[in-house]
């Protein structure tokens, strides 16, 4: 099933494709960040929440320990980019060279690596 759904996404470029070489690029760069923009702008919402909250219920120590939280998170979230980024990489050169029936394989692995490293963060230590 997934190997039919890269392969048909594959061959359908006009669906999931994006020409970067035609247009204005500073309209395309723009509309290409603006996902990751938003992201970014929602997780730093996000922490200043958290830490107004728990900066006026927990006091220094609950600060100091959701500072440090929320720089983890960053820090596991660059990784994990970084590894998006590499297996981009990946699937335009699997994409490009025309090698459709090992791009499922390739989509399938990068997902199942994702998951083990979604499960090792999550990991909760015992209270």
């Amino acid at each position: 099933m997934l190997q039919a759904l890269c392969v048909s996404a594959a061959m359908n470029k006009s669906t999931y494709v994006t020409d970067f070489t035609t247009g204005s690029v500073t309209r395309q760069l723009l509309w290409f960040a603006l996902p990751m923009l938003l992201s970014q702008l929602l997780q730093i919402t996000y922490n200043m929440a958290d830490m107004i909250i728990v900066g006026q219920v927990l006091g220094k120590a609950g600060l100091s320990a959701v500072s440090i939280g929320g720089d983890l998170t960053n820090c596991l979230t660059f990784i994990a980019m970084g590894f998006s980024n590499a297996g981009q990489i990946l699937i335009s050169q699997y994409i490009g060279a025309r090698r459709h029936d090992q791009l499922a394989a390739l989509v399938s692995t990068l997902l199942l690596l994702l998951l083990f490293f979604c499960s090792a963060y999550d990991r909760r230590l015992p209270v």
